[in-house]
């Protein structure tokens, strides 16, 4: 009977336990899935090297130091800068001169923002030494260039935190992209405590660091101290190392564990893209950006124009675009991309014949008699078969011989940067929506992005006229005038104008993407 009575007991006790252990499961079921709701994960090709946004250069290190932190202006819903940590702003009446008034906010640890913040990290950004990234976005301040290079006083720069809510900022010219300036990592403040590093990251921006596992993931959760918490409506972040593998982060987009792959931070499998096109599962945002190849000007051979320009008269961009890297990108009829056009347009003349001409002024009688050139790109699927379209292009049409070297992206950026090649491909991604960001590459030789050893006293010279111009219709004509110059000396050829390709989850909205390739999540919301 005791026995009967501890079994029943035991019954009883177990049905209770297990009654009780699967409503709990059911609910905690229930929990994990509404808050699988407002995560959001993203196939990431490559670590950051940084999480300091005054070292961020990378499509990666932007975009990440993004959803960390804020500076004055943020990208709003439709791409383009509304105020951020700046509630409002007054513009003296020479468009040089910002006074910006703060609106309350706190750093991930609870400290006051100040303006105070922003003066100091940028005048750290212009401190000659100081190995800022982009600090060449700061060069519209007043004297910040010449802070830079040690030819002013640090106190010159001018920028003022008159109190701890009111920054006034002087521009040595009008700028009409400063707004979307300030959207850069370059402008966002860093809090005085803060060394290069992730440990104890202080932060200012909608999320916050909680975990970054080498070679697999970054985690970042929801800053309930950012001032806009309120419409921030995802809680967790998670950016997902595929190392180079993005089959695996297509398979993870299948079983729902992945909600965005592709551009900017990985790549589709190319052979791929024209099924997913065909069913509609790809989507192509036009970037503001260019992908071109450098000469060498410093090289024989190279040095003549001529002789460049019959390199990229030799070139069919259709085809390139359709068949060998298709899905999107459009062909670069110049080097501004379309949507930020100066209108200028790539000559197009006999490629046979300029290579005469060329062959004429450098003294060859055939092109026999011309050295090996090479050509040396980042070692990656995508430029391994545009490299073999330019050396099949260049030999069948042209008689010239091109070797191919693929390198180490670190190593291709060592020698374009020592001048140590012959032909390079590259890209440029606009840093702000406007011409002149791609124009000024090449305003100087010693301009660190330039790296082909190329600068022309008249397209300079035009370049700064068209800085100083307030009309918007003459700066145009000036930066149409510059990009003419360039087009015609051809110390790069354009190729075609790239397309941000991406497979994402539609369930959620509010998702932006911007031409510069900049991922924002701000407004991101579930449908």
């Amino acid at each position: 009977m005791v026995q009967s009575i501890r079994i029943t007991c035991y019954l009883v006790i177990s049905s209770l336990l297990f009654a009780c252990c699967t409503a709990s499961s059911e609910s905690d079921l229930a929990q994990k899935r509404a808050k699988r709701k407002r995560w959001y994960s993203i196939a990431l090709e490559r670590e950051p090297g940084t999480l300091d946004p005054r070292f961020a250069s990378s499509l990666e290190e932007i975009t990440i130091c993004s959803l960390l932190n804020e500076g004055l202006y943020r990208v709003g819903k439709d791409g383009r800068p509304e105020p951020g940590i700046a509630e409002s702003s007054e513009l003296s009446e020479d468009a040089c001169t910002y006074t910006f008034h703060l609106r309350e906010s706190f750093w991930s640890n609870g400290d006051p923002l100040t303006a105070g913040d922003f003066e100091r990290t940028w005048r750290q950004n212009l401190t000659p030494k100081f190995p800022a990234a982009m600090g060449q976005l700061l060069y519209v301040i007043t004297n910040a260039e010449a802070v830079k290079k040690g030819q002013l006083d640090p106190s010159q720069l001018a920028v003022e935190a008159l109190d701890p809510k009111t920054l006034r900022v002087r521009l040595h010219h009008p700028c009409p992209y400063f707004t979307e300036l300030l959207t850069q990592p370059a402008f966002f403040p860093v809090h005085a405590s803060q060394q290069e590093g992730v440990e104890d990251l202080i932060t200012n921006g909608p999320f916050v660091l909680t975990r970054w596992r080498t070679n697999y993931e970054l985690a970042l959760t929801r800053n309930y101290r950012y001032w806009d918490t309120a419409h921030i409506q995802l809680d967790s972040v998670y950016l997902r190392l595929v190392l180079s593998d993005p089959v695996t982060a297509q398979g993870m987009m299948d079983t729902k564990t992945m909600s965005w792959i592709g551009s900017p931070l990985s790549t589709l499998v190319d052979e791929s893209i024209p099924s997913f096109l065909d069913k509609g599962l790809v989507k192509a945002d036009p970037a503001a950006a260019t992908e071109f190849i450098r000469a060498n000007t410093t090289r024989p051979v190279l040095d003549n124009a001529k002789f460049r320009r019959a390199l990229s008269y030799a070139i069919d961009r259709q085809p390139l675009v359709e068949h060998i890297i298709p899905g999107g990108h459009r062909v670069a009829e110049r080097f501004v991309p379309p949507q930020l056009s100066t209108n200028a347009m790539l000559p197009s003349e006999d490629a046979k014949t300029m290579l005469k001409e060329a062959l004429t002024e450098l003294g060859y009688s055939d092109t026999k008699q011309l050295p090996v050139l090479e050509l040396v790109y980042s070692d990656c699927p995508r430029r391994h078969k545009i490299a073999q379209f330019l050396q099949d292009s260049w030999r069948s049409k042209l008689g010239v011989t091109v070797k191919l070297q693929r390198l180490e992206p670190k190593v291709h950026l060592q020698r374009q940067k020592a001048l140590d090649y012959d032909l390079s491909i590259g890209s440029w991604f606009a840093d702000v929506p406007d011409a002149s960001n791609f124009l000024e590459i090449f305003q100087s030789a010693a301009c660190p992005s330039n790296r082909c050893g190329w600068e022309d006293a008249v397209y300079a010279l035009t370049l700064e006229r068209a800085a100083r111009e307030l009309d918007p219709a003459q700066r145009k004509h000036l930066l149409m005038k510059a990009e003419n110059i360039l087009l015609e000396q051809q110390p790069i050829i354009p190729l075609f104008h790239n397309a941000l390709l991406h497979v994402d989850n539609e369930e959620v909205g509010g998702v932006v993407i911007t031409d510069t390739g900049r991922l924002e999540l701000r407004h991101a919301h579930w449908n």
